[in-house]
């Protein structure tokens, strides 16, 4: 089995938003452009990339040994031109390949199951319940007592304690309670801003603006939504 300590931030911010049962997100209102972010944070944080002017950058010398992180490393530097770290984020939720890679990593490491199914008993499609719940668990735990303690966290958790918080009160309360989520909420952004580098804080920001604005507008549109079916 693997452990929370070999885990990338994408896939332990996968974990903190999974359903064990389900096999799928259920804890936040834009998953892909979240875990996007996380992809941005943790090339941030293995100094790949910078943020110059809201734009993505790649670092002198970069020479990734992750081969996920290789590849988005080669995306950025095969561009016409710098930018911003909204377009990557986007560009990478939706792409499947990108997206599929956290929940295919966390299969080999046996902490996901892999099972097919086919929906209406027609479609055949892959969910991905938790295997290896103690793990899962244990990622949660951390992330949850990182955004209730006055103990200074490490950059990463740091990292992935701001990105929780970007994804919103449901997830908040899943990792702290309901009685500490409006401190946790105000904890994570503080760690997003002063926990980590100013290289980093720059990502991470970045990350959490982009994906809050995807949320924003999920959100409005689906008012938009439900209005006109009332009204029809």
């Amino acid at each position: 089995m693997g452990t929370s300590q070999e885990l990338s931030v994408a896939e332990e911010f996968l974990l903190l938003t999974w359903h064990d049962e389900k096999g799928k997100d259920t804890h936040t209102g834009s998953f892909r452009m979240l875990l996007a972010g996380a992809h941005v944070i943790d090339l941030a944080l293995a100094e790949l990339v910078t943020v110059e002017d809201g734009k993505l950058v790649t670092t002198a010398g970069a020479a990734p040994q992750d081969a996920l992180h290789a590849q988005l490393v080669d995306r950025i530097r095969a561009d016409t031109k710098p930018r911003k770290v909204s377009r990557w984020m986007n560009r990478w939720g939706s792409d499947k390949q990108v997206r599929q890679a956290a929940p295919d990593r966390l299969v080999e490491r046996g902490i996901l199951r892999a099972e097919e199914r086919r929906l209406l008993g027609l479609f055949p499609m892959t969910r991905y319940p938790v295997g290896d719940t103690a793990t899962a668990q244990e990622v949660r735990r951390r992330v949850g007592d990182v955004l209730v303690s006055d103990v200074e966290p490490s950059p990463r958790d740091a990292a992935l304690a701001g990105l929780a918080a970007t994804g919103g009160s449901k997830l908040v309360t899943r990792l702290v309670g309901k009685a500490d989520r409006k401190a946790a909420l105000r904890r994570g952004k503080r760690l997003a801003k002063e926990g980590v580098s100013s290289d980093v804080a720059d990502a991470v920001q970045e990350a959490q603006a982009a994906a809050m604005a995807a949320i924003t507008a999920a959100a409005a549109a689906s008012s938009v939504s439900s209005a006109s079916g009332s009204g029809s």
